[in-house]
């Protein structure tokens, strides 16, 4: 098949890998994948990963702000596009974006090809999270409400990777459930397995880390996670005397970070990593006593996320809030907390029997199997060879 992908973001250098990555890299494997690739002001610099795929640099006006720089583009975005169609003789659409995603919508319809759409979280959600601005914050919410509302008019496929944004289309948005189709995140199970705690703290070279109950999180830090519950549950176990660290290991994507920092790191329980090197992501998870999923309960969260599969790949100990989805398929493999008093008590249950919830995270191994990468790669593959032969 001749692939076109319209992403989330920069396909090369944003710090944070998509589910898409994940697929559209392997599907490169047997077929022609072209991309879109978003080279954002504010992500430009030091490439971060490689691409068997096909670029198609979309920047002609540079912008820093997300909503200015796809608003300049958008007449290039177009007629970009509308080129790598016909002259390709692309097969079939596939977009996870907003303003783009329409671009995308219109262009294919005019050349009659068919079009999925990629609803990887709620883009309401996740598009206003970067305004701090109320009144800017609810425009913008606005705006992506209404985009998305006709892109999933457009689409001939809706795929999401969850039970409850699929229920969600369907009573909120009125999406004919016939046009959605359900594809999970998944895990890269080569890279996030089990491994020996000793050995993890010495890829990392934190070996001083040995002797300390480590609570570590790995991920963006951005609001869409409430990361002071758990360092207030933490700060609180220090001062108690508990021989305790929490890590916070993961880019800087928002003023969230900031608050943070200046609140929190004068806090000798608590450290904050930034960025590392995506090869030692696993390790630092491997490091870990406890990995935390502090997610917010807000729908573009309702998911199995890759963060939450990744942990229990490795077959850690996951301490995550009750979001939808996640909690109830490992709800005897993970610890939900509800607030700070109920984690600490949490984490003091670990420290006294650490073993017994071992033991529980690896008892869902199986199921994880079920989220590899190369599985769910061969089912979108599937649905866009049935999509396309219809």
């Amino acid at each position: 098949m001749r692939i076109l992908l319209v992403p989330p973001n920069d396909w090369l250098c944003h710090p944070l890998w998509s589910r898409l990555h994940f697929i559209f890299e392997r599907l490169s494997r047997n077929n022609k994948v072209h991309i879109i690739n978003f080279r954002i002001s504010g992500f430009r610099g030091k490439q971060l990963r490689s691409t068997k795929t096909h670029l198609h640099n979309a920047t002609q006006i540079p912008a820093k702000d997300l909503s200015s720089y796809y608003v300049l583009n958008a007449p290039y975005h177009y007629e970009l596009m509308r080129k790598i169609i016909n002259g390709n003789n692309i097969d079939v659409v596939v977009t996870s974006n907003i303003l783009a995603s329409s671009i995308a919508c219109i262009v294919s319809r005019r050349a009659s090809k068919p079009i999925v759409y990629d609803y990887l979280d709620h883009f309401p959600d996740s598009a206003s999270l970067y305004y701090k601005n109320l009144g800017v914050k609810a425009v913008v919410r606005n705006v992506v409400e209404f985009l998305v509302r006709k892109n999933f008019r457009y689409a001939d496929k809706v795929v999401v990777p969850s039970r409850s944004l699929e229920r969600m289309l369907k009573t909120e948005y009125n999406v004919n459930p016939r046009r959605l189709s359900l594809i999970p995140n998944g895990v890269d199970l080569d890279r996030f397995k089990p491994r020996n705690r000793i050995d993890a703290l010495k890829r990392i070279k934190r070996l001083d880390l040995k002797d300390y109950l480590l609570l570590v999180f790995v991920g963006s830090v951005e609001s869409r996670f409430d990361l002071e519950t758990p360092i207030l549950a933490v700060s609180k176990l220090a001062e108690e005397g508990v021989k305790v660290k929490m890590l916070v290991v993961g880019p800087e994507l928002s003023n969230y970070n900031i608050y943070l920092k200046n609140k929190y790191s004068k806090l000798s329980c608590i450290e904050f990593a930034g960025y590392v090197d995506n090869d030692l992501v696993p390790f630092y998870i491997g490091a870990a006593d406890i990995c935390l999923a502090p997610y917010r309960v807000i729908k573009m969260n309702f998911s199995v996320t890759l963060k939450i599969l990744e942990y229990l790949a490795s077959e850690q100990i996951v301490f995550m809030t009750k979001i939808p989805d996640a909690s109830e398929i490992f709800e005897k493999n993970v610890v939900v907390y509800s607030n700070s008093n109920d984690l600490r008590e949490k984490i003091l249950k670990v420290q006294r029997n650490k073993n017994e919830y071992l033991l529980r995270a690896k008892e869902c191994s199986d199921v994880v199997s079920q989220y590899s990468w190369d599985k769910i790669a061969s089912s979108y593959e599937r649905l866009l060879e049935n999509l396309v032969g219809s």
